[in-house]
């Protein structure tokens, strides 16, 4: 049995300035409709098509879409009246990211029964939305205040937007709402220049020619950027739904972009790449708390399987799953509730800003490139020979030091590799392997510092001691001691192959 629902979509759309104050919808429209707000909400949207956006041309649009109360896939036909669409829905399936065959049935008498469809559009929608029902209490049609941010997911055009949205929801469209557009339009607002966001998003008029704007070849900077930007928001509905990987991956999205900003930073205007990276931080520190407390979890469990039962004394392991859930959870919602807010959706605005291209200022030739580079790495050499200078006391310290600048290095190469290929290649893998061991060793250094707090603690809770975090502990300090004895190595081959970048 089919779960596809379909139906007749109508709906007009009107632009309007990031700067445009929202009437009282209300007071707009007197006694003669009620005007209910709703919760606002964050739509996730990935269009598909074919690699020529075929769908698109034939007045067609398939979507996968998380968020709100139509979540599922949507096929749209553009057919009959001007903002009229056919509409059949399915629900998700988790994890499902193919285009399901009940939806591509559905189209025309005509099209080929497989389609080679991928995704070509990533479309996020923060909505406020208004209901508006008559004087008889029916719901005649929704306004909704959407700001837009749009992902082409081809070469990474990155777009934002603003715009209002009138859908009618009766069998015909309410006078209500013919009445509302208009005093809208008298506010202030404006007809949109087009009729669909898809359209919108891969800047195509509305007399849909293709392409849109010659594709322009990009430095390396504005690939690295537009790169990670789309990687940003494409992780958004994974953290919100708490999928696997989620939280981890955008958190390197916002360190590569991040490292990008502070590595070239002569390439960037000032001021912007200042706030924009004290943003991208304020969102780091974040996603790292929620990505550090599943970490940590992940090793105490492991180090409590090693154990032998006997040594186990306790509920040792219960009360740590027990507290690594709240953690967790905690540091979760935190994060969701800061992607909901305007400091988030500023710094999206920000970015877009920043994505298409740096700043003028930026150096013609690859030498710079690679003398920042150079310089990053010269850096990182500096750090380890500190290291090896101070005592066993400040080593972890110094080490952790190391492993932020090695991350930095091996950031930056990676943004060349368009342009330097294997050399690039070959100091990013070095610098990896380095930063990897010392993650190990850092990791290691925290969850004993965990379990020496727990183990602090365990002589006040009833039925616990502080043997079993002892033996806990010591497992952790062998890890940091494995992980220390490889170091050495690991940074020889990576001063190996930063020396190239240094005599450049």
């Amino acid at each position: 049995m089919s779960d596809a629902t379909t139906f007749v979509e109508r709906e007009h759309k009107l632009d309007v300035d990031a700067t445009f104050e929202a009437p009282n919808v209300q007071a707009m429209l007197g006694n003669a409709a009620t005007a209910t707000p709703r919760r606002p909400t964050v739509l996730e949207a990935t269009y598909y098509d074919t690699s020529e956006l075929s769908l698109f041309f034939a007045g067609i649009a398939i979507r996968r879409r998380t968020g709100g109360h139509d979540a599922g896939w949507h096929l749209k036909l553009l057919e009959g009246d001007p903002g009229e669409r056919t509409e059949v829905q399915l629900p998700l399936s988790r994890g499902d990211d193919a285009v399901p065959a009940e939806l591509t049935r559905n189209l025309p008498r005509g099209w080929p029964n497989k389609l080679d469809l991928r995704p070509v559009l990533r479309v996020r929608t923060e909505r406020t939305a208004t209901e508006i029902s008559d004087d008889a209490g029916s719901q005649v049609g929704e306004l909704s205040d959407d700001r837009v941010v749009a992902t082409r997911l081809d070469d990474g055009y990155v777009t934002h937007w603003r715009e209002l949205e009138i859908e009618a929801k009766g069998a015909e469209t309410s006078a209500v709402l013919a009445a509302l557009e208009q005093l809208l339009i008298d506010h202030g607002a404006r007809p949109s220049s087009h009729d669909s966001k898809l359209a919108r998003g891969l800047d195509v008029g509305p007399e849909r020619r293709w392409p849109p704007v010659a594709r322009q070849s990009l430095d390396p900077l504005s690939l690295r950027l537009r790169a990670q930007f789309v990687e940003l928001i494409s992780c958004e509905a994974d953290v919100r739904e708490e999928r696997d990987g989620g939280v981890h991956q955008m958190r390197v999205a916002v360190r590569r972009l991040r490292s990008c900003l502070r590595t070239f930073r002569p390439a960037f205007e000032e001021s912007a790449a200042r706030r924009v990276g004290g943003q991208l931080k304020w969102l780091g520190d974040l996603l790292g708390a929620e990505r550090d407390a599943e970490v940590i979890a992940v090793r105490m469990q492991r180090d409590l399987g090693e154990l032998a039962g006997t040594d186990i004394l306790g509920p040792v392991e219960l009360d740590l799953g027990v507290r690594s859930h709240d953690e967790i959870a905690t540091a979760h919602a935190r994060l969701v509730q800061a992607i909901d807010s305007e400091l988030y959706r500023s710094l999206l605005e920000e970015l877009v800003e920043l994505v298409p291209a740096p700043s003028s200022r930026l150096p013609a030739d690859r030498r710079w490139l690679r003398h920042c580079v150079g310089m990053s790495a010269q850096r990182t050499v500096r750090l380890i020979k500190r290291a090896d200078a101070v005592d066993s006391s400040a080593r972890a310290t110094a080490l952790h030091e190391v492993r932020k600048s090695a991350k930095h290095v091996r950031y930056a190469a990676e943004t060349l590799a368009p342009i330097e290929h294997e050399r690039a290649k070959a100091l990013a893998a070095q610098f990896e392997a380095l930063q990897e061991v010392l993650g190990e060793h850092h990791d290691a250094i925290v969850t004993q510092h965990r379990f020496r707090i727990e183990g602090a603690r365990a002589g006040v809770r009833p039925g616990e001691n502080g043997f079993t975090y002892g033996a806990l502990f010591a497992l952790e300090a062998a890890r940091a001691r494995t992980a220390e004895a490889k170091v050495d190595s690991y940074e020889k081959r990576a001063r190996r192959e930063a020396k190239w970048w240094l005599d450049r």
